[in-house]
């Protein structure tokens, strides 16, 4: 049956030394070892999301979500929006940017770029990581200088949408910029007795070695830069006082009565009445 590794949200400790070999093709492996692999901050890690694709392309803040038990926690919740990106390819996704093989030492747990691994002892493990694209978020032009889009007048009232449909209590909201997506894939060799006979993959120290195929590691790895966004950036506008109109020859055009005069007034609008209403007589 073919198994594939589960991905694991946070590199696990590195308890498993390698063992190089005498071919320089394999490496001695160490916790740091892929750090140059990728570019940028790991947005699943930072987030704690399997899936941080879904993050692109949105505010998001943290808020009340359903749980995978069914409970309500605080979780991360994203707003759709609309801004201009632009995507570029670096190079081909079929040429690898980073690729290294190792040796474990001893059986135990390896973390490679957030990939979980169960090493077994003198196996050796071929990694690759290739870049799949690139994207950032576009410049907005603004006379004769360009700014971010969370800057401009032109999308304000999509961020002050978004930001004033949330619960009031949410203040820090988040996008992500220059994002990079990277294919990281893991090979398993085994060694094999008898030479050459039936072997494949990779050849070092006199030793020949065969690739498990039912063995297979994938991960998505989405790198990026984070931008915070406060509520009260994007405060609603405020409402403008209209002033009332100016009357010639009116100091004033309505004034509020003292307790006393509006008293008297009363009085002698009912007395004015009272005098003018007319009188029925009998025939």
């Amino acid at each position: 049956m073919r198994v594939c590794l589960s991905l694991a949200l946070v590199a696990a400790s590195f308890s498993v030394q390698a063992r190089a070999q005498n071919n320089p093709k394999v490496e001695d492996f160490n916790a740091t070892s892929f750090d140059e692999c990728i570019t940028g901050r790991d947005i699943g890690k930072l987030t704690g999301v399997s899936n941080p694709m879904l993050l692109l392309g949105s505010i998001t803040y943290v808020g009340k979500v359903i749980k995978s038990d069914g409970t309500i926690g605080a979780g991360w919740v994203r707003q759709p929006l609309s801004l201009p990106v632009i995507t570029s390819e670096d190079v081909s996704p079929d040429v690898a940017t980073c690729s290294k093989k190792f040796e474990a030492a001893k059986t135990g747990s390896i973390g490679v770029l957030g990939l979980t691994l169960n090493a077994d002892s003198t196996d050796v493990y071929s990694v690759t990581v290739r870049l799949i694209t690139r994207q950032k978020l576009a410049m907005i032009p603004r006379g004769a200088i360009s700014m971010q889009a969370w800057l401009s007048d032109t999308y304000r009232p999509n961020f002050q949408a978004v930001v004033n449909s949330t619960p009031k209590e949410v203040e820090d909201f988040f996008i992500f910029d220059n994002i990079s997506v990277y294919l990281l894939e893991v090979q398993k060799f085994k060694r094999v007795n008898g030479g050459l006979t039936g072997a494949f993959g990779i050849f070092t120290g006199g030793i020949s070695y065969k690739r498990e195929e039912d063995f297979r590691g994938v991960r998505i790895i989405v790198t990026g830069d984070t931008v915070n966004l406060h509520r009260s950036n994007y405060a609603p506008d405020p409402v403008p006082v209209v002033a009332p109109p100016v009357v010639a020859g009116a100091t004033q055009v309505l004034r509020t009565l003292a307790p006393a005069e509006a008293t008297a007034t009363l009085t002698r609008v009912t007395d004015a009445a009272k005098d003018a209403a007319p009188t029925l007589q009998n025939p």
